[in-house]
């Protein structure tokens, strides 16, 4: 048994560093799905304040995408936090010293969850986020010149990290705005 969980430990570790590695761009399987990803770190300068991930609504319908965030708390416990649309929000305590990961289905109540507002509060001072989007689904942020980006990460400048001031194309809180961008 102890072999089992150090070889899932090594596993869970190779993709992670090869998932951070990897460069912030969409790829498509062969069943045409798409992946996206995103990194927090609150001590990048300046310090990521957000990371937010979904898709774009089509009238009353949007796409199902799946959801994986791990977030580590260093020195000190802390949680992240998933902020949807209607302003409700699911949180995750970390424990100090530890990361928690978890995968969310959503996408499938416009207005709801096809966009997401990932923060970190406490010891969590990194965080990934990433999506798998189903054929189909379109990026939901302006600003960026790209239409295949599901995931971004939002500075304290209110920028992403290439320095472009991103918007969300869907309706959504006006707490995730400031001055027309997102924060």
């Amino acid at each position: 048994m102890k072999r089992f969980f150090s070889i899932s430990r090594t596993v869970i570790l190779a993709i992670i560093v090869l998932g951070i590695s990897a460069p912030n761009t969409s790829v498509a399987d062969e069943g045409g799905a798409r992946s996206d990803h995103a990194l927090y770190f609150d001590g990048s300068a300046p310090p990521d304040t957000a990371i937010y991930c979904g898709v774009a609504e089509r009238g009353k319908s949007s796409k199902a995408y799946t959801l994986h965030i791990s977030g580590t708390a260093s020195g000190a416990a802390g949680a992240f936090l998933i902020k949807f649309l209607d302003d409700d929000a699911m949180g995750f305590l970390v424990p100090a010293d530890s990361t928690v990961s978890t995968t969310q289905a959503l996408g499938g109540v416009p207005g709801v969850d096809t966009t997401v507002k990932i923060t970190a509060t406490g010891g969590v001072h990194s965080m990934m986020a990433s999506v798998l989007v189903q054929e189909g689904a379109t990026d939901p942020f302006g600003g960026d010149g790209r239409k295949d980006n599901f995931c971004v990460t939002i500075n304290q400048s209110g920028t992403d990290n290439n320095g472009l001031t991103i918007t969300l194309t869907t309706p959504h809180p006006a707490s995730w705005d400031s001055a027309g961008h997102l924060n």
